[in-house]
């Protein structure tokens, strides 16, 4: 993903999450299975990961220059996935939740303080 973001879109490349989601099993986050490209591991039918990508602390103004002052924003989609026993097929996503967008965002005024509609 990385490399991808680098290549088509370099100013974003800085805002990238350090890593594209987690394995999990037992415990909730499996260290050993963190999705980056330092991680050599084979996916297996059955395992289930959290996939979550995103930029963060983004300049608003990215693409106008970037400027130092300009305000910031993130954006990060997750979902959680298993793999499919029949590798042929597409992983499944279990996240069976409305995903309207009123549901999903929340935003933060200057100081701090939230609003899900994007008047904060």
């Amino acid at each position: 993903a990385q490399g991808i973001i680098t290549r088509d879109a370099a100013r974003l490349g800085p805002h990238f999450t350090r890593n594209c989601g987690f394995g999990m099993g037992i415990e909730f986050r499996n260290s050993v299975m963190v999705l980056n490209d330092k991680n050599q591991r084979t996916f297996q039918p059955g395992m289930v990961f959290n996939l979550c990508v995103g930029f963060a602390n983004v300049p608003a103004d990215i693409w106008g220059g970037g400027d130092k002052d300009s305000p910031k924003f993130s954006c990060i989609i997750a979902d959680t996935v298993r793999i499919d026993e029949d590798r042929s097929k597409p992983a499944v996503t279990l996240t069976h939740v409305k995903r309207a967008w009123k549901e999903v965002a929340y935003f933060l005024d200057a100081k701090g303080r939230g609003s899900s509609s994007g008047a904060a």
